[in-house]
């Protein structure tokens, strides 16, 4: 395969992963309009961070956002930035978290939930200020992000293991 090639296939899968995921994250919006959701769509970026690495995990991420902010018509909204703040924080901290090669698929995706609760919380905070109640939210989602994360972890592993080989060829 010629570099063209490969980096075609690159934008072509980036482009698939980051559409699939403004979908999802769409109508998990529909579903639960709340803040509260269980970031079915970070599927797509784990699933990107373990196919074609780092960058295009956060590309998908940032499309993703930036869709799905605009087609529930909250782009540039406050809630826009703690989304963005939390999928920022969430795909660095899985990049780092898969280069210690001490964590599983599983773990990362945990380590990506929780670092997205901890920034969409500090966004709050700073767009905010002090709202009551934020260090029992803290601690509410700290213990959701463990299964959420998991559940996501799993899904995208076994996603991985569909795109890896038609990646290969």
């Amino acid at each position: 395969m010629t570099e063209s090639q490969d980096r075609l296939k690159r934008i072509v899968l980036i482009a698939l992963l980051a559409s699939a995921a403004s979908g999802i994250w769409f109508l998990e919006n529909l579903i639960n309009p709340s803040s509260f959701r269980i970031g079915i769509a970070n599927i797509f970026t784990l699933t990107a961070l373990y196919t074609i690495g780092g960058t295009p995990a956060f590309l998908v991420s940032i499309i993703r956002i930036l869709i799905g902010s605009t087609l529930a018509g909250k782009l540039f909204s406050p809630i826009f930035l703690i989304s963005f703040s939390g999928g920022i924080l969430s795909v660095l901290g899985m990049v780092v978290a898969k280069k210690l090669n001490r964590f599983s698929m599983l773990g990362v995706s945990i380590a990506g939930a929780f670092l997205n609760n901890i920034a969409q919380l500090l966004t709050t905070y700073l767009l905010m200020g002090k709202p009551s109640g934020m260090l029992y939210l803290f601690g509410y989602l700290s213990i959701v992000s463990i299964p959420a994360g998991a559940f996501v972890g799993w899904v995208s592993y076994l996603a991985t293991k569909r795109v890896l080989p038609l990646f290969r060829r």
